[in-house]
């Protein structure tokens, strides 16, 4: 009787214990490498956290308590606790690389011999758009473009939907001519000489300026090689023009 007793007391506390939340710890490796931050959860409970660096865990669990472990590029794994997890509150997991097959490509349906000259021959080839082997029928497939800068681009269509936006190169070449030209500094040309005499004649200078009619050809030089001289004798001003003649002769009598 004492002997029922105590099997029914040790069950009863095996049950409380086994029910009881217990830390277990371990750690998450792969192919003998510590796996970092990689998902653990308890998913009876939804309590969890992830791997440190060096691929260690720690987590409250009990007996039945399913515990999830799942990182990309792995297998999600998923182990239930027992009462061996328990008592020793360790549990390694080991994950399997996740490794994604991909459908094989068919290279080519053609039936190769292994001899590059026969296979060239049979192996069918497609020219798209223009048969470039032949530049007369190119030239001749090319849309003409009038030689005309100011042309609206016309586009044309191929029988294949591509889209082809011809070119007018003969335009543009002339446009960046121009602009090139437009660049370079224009030279300055030199400006006219503008002698007295195509202002006055001899005479007004002599009888309205008041030069002596022997120092007439010495007060053109001396006019003609004053700095200010030309500038006023292109002035519009006939006036400005006749206060400055004036002047001169008062300087040239100076001298």
């Amino acid at each position: 009787m004492k002997k029922r007793i105590l099997f029914i007391v040790l069950l009863y506390a095996v049950q409380v214990w086994s029910q009881e939340q217990h830390l277990i710890q371990g750690v998450v490796m792969s192919n003998q490498q510590k796996l970092s931050g990689v998902h653990v959860l308890n998913l009876s409970r939804q309590e969890g956290g992830i791997t440190d660096e060096y691929g260690r865990y720690q987590l409250i669990a009990a007996a039945g308590d399913t515990l999830s472990f799942s990182a990309i590029q792995y297998v999600t794994k998923k182990i239930k606790i027992t009462r061996k997890e328990l008592m020793e509150e360790r549990l390694d997991v080991l994950l399997r690389e996740n490794v994604n097959e991909l459908d094989p490509v068919l290279l080519s349906d053609q039936k190769l011999s292994g001899q590059l000259e026969e296979d060239a021959k049979n192996i069918k080839t497609y020219e798209q758009y223009f048969p470039l082997w032949n530049a007369e029928e190119v030239i001749r497939a090319m849309p003409v473009v009038k030689d005309d800068a100011q042309s609206p681009v016309k586009n044309q269509v191929f029988s294949d939907g591509t889209v082809a936006t011809p070119l007018n190169f003969i335009a543009i070449g002339k446009l960046v001519a121009g602009f090139v030209k437009k660049k370079k500094k224009k030279k300055k040309r030199p400006k006219k000489f503008i002698p007295l005499s195509a202002i006055y004649d001899k005479q007004f200078v002599i009888h309205k300026i008041g030069i002596p009619e022997g120092e007439y050809e010495s007060f053109v030089s001396y006019i003609h090689s004053q700095p200010g001289t030309q500038e006023v004798f292109r002035h519009p001003d006939q006036l400005i023009v006749l206060e400055y003649c004036i002047k001169m002769a008062a300087h040239y009598r100076k001298q």
